[in-house]
């Protein structure tokens, strides 16, 4: 019963079958990919994922257009909540990064791979690109120029986040089997878009 419901709560790609959920060898401060620990972090960054998705398209139609947006910004970095907040999410995706690089998976034979070059080696040929350009700081990288077109390229640039929906897509596949929440996913995924045409 626990099994099942870790199985429904894990966001993972490749949740071992039951009868493979004997503890293999691994490396130390490697982080097995079905372990309760991984499940509650992508849990952490689907939320992060999805607060990028609804506040990023907001911030870049509504907020860097205002007039004293920039100059309010200037006087004092961190008295802006959003800000602060897109920091936050800025450092939880590069602690997902070096997370990624420690954690296993399962090749072509059904195999937990647990070594750490093999691990890096298959995450670089992955996800890592869409997850660097993800959590670099644009704002923080541009931080002091003031014009239109320095605010516009931080606004196109943050954009880039949203590429970690994709992703997420890959990951929540796995609950299609789920009637209700395909339901759910449908009129979030409907809400989102037209939460984009808005802002657009």
């Amino acid at each position: 019963m626990h099994l099942r419901i870790f199985q429904v709560l894990s966001l993972g790609a490749d949740v071992l079958p039951e009868y493979k959920l004997q503890s293999p060898r691994i490396h130390k401060w490697t982080i097995l990919h079905y372990s309760p620990f991984k499940a509650v972090w992508d849990w952490i960054i689907l939320l992060l994922v999805m607060y990028t998705a609804i506040f990023t398209p907001y911030v870049a139609a509504f907020l860097l257009g205002e007039p004293d947006f920039s100059s309010r910004k200037s006087k004092n970095y961190t008295d802006d909540p959003i800000v602060i907040i897109d920091l936050i999410v800025d450092v939880t995706f590069v602690i997902d990064i070096l997370i990624n690089f420690r954690t296993t998976y399962v090749n072509s034979n059904d195999e937990v791979v647990s070594h750490p070059g093999k691990i890096a080696v298959h995450y670089l040929r992955g996800w890592f690109l869409i997850d660097l350009v993800a959590a670099i700081p644009f704002d923080l990288l541009l931080f002091g120029s003031d014009t239109d077109e320095t605010t516009t390229l931080i606004g196109l640039l943050k954009a880039a986040r949203l590429l970690r929906l994709v992703r997420v897509a890959r990951k929540i596949d796995r609950y299609s089997e789920y009637g209700a929440a395909v339901l759910l996913l449908l009129m979030a995924t409907f809400a989102l878009i037209a939460h984009w045409l808005a802002c657009i």
